[in-house]
């Protein structure tokens, strides 16, 4: 078996923020120079859903017309109330799983417990991330502009340099 020639660690810049009272958390890496991206455009599908989602609304009072207007012994049309239901169900549950592919396994559960979360839910923990991924992405400037200030540049090496020095020139 071959010994270990040395060792190298690199700083992910992975940052676990806490999601719930149980102590579970989210990672989230300030080096993920996608995160960013991902979180954008989540919040551009989460709008353009939305806005669906009150088209579709309209279609189905309109679906129903005079009869959006039934009900039943206890005051409601329960036809029209399942059909909206469900439009929201089938987006929230995509919301979840494209919350869990920007943030990570089982997010949605860990923020939201066991329920699927509605429209407030979702935006209460957009409003509180959105802070969160500020800071990381303030850290992540200031890791690069101490890297590479004027002063500190002058000890770093070039890619030529790097294979130079692997070369044994």
């Amino acid at each position: 078996m071959a010994e270990t020639y040395s060792n190298i660690r690199v700083d992910n810049g992975v940052r676990r923020i806490g999601v719930n009272d149980d102590g579970e958390y989210i990672e989230l890496s300030v080096n993920d120079v996608q995160l960013t991206e991902r979180f954008a455009g989540l919040l551009q599908w989460f709008d353009k859903k939305s806005a669906e989602i009150d088209e579709e609304g309209s279609k189905l009072a309109e679906k129903y017309g005079e009869d959006a207007t039934i009900e039943d012994e206890n005051g409601i049309n329960t036809d029209m109330v399942v059909d909206v239901a469900a439009l929201r169900t089938a987006v929230y549950k995509e919301c979840c799983e494209r919350i869990d592919g920007v943030f990570g396994k089982d997010t949605c559960r860990k923020v939201f417990g066991n329920v699927l979360p509605d429209d407030v839910l979702l935006m209460e923990f957009f409003e509180q991330i959105s802070p969160v991924l500020e800071k990381l992405a303030a850290e992540r400037g200031e890791k690069i502009k101490l890297k590479y200030q004027r002063g500190k540049k002058a000890k770093q090496r070039t890619k030529a340099q790097l294979i130079e020095a692997y070369a044994g020139k």
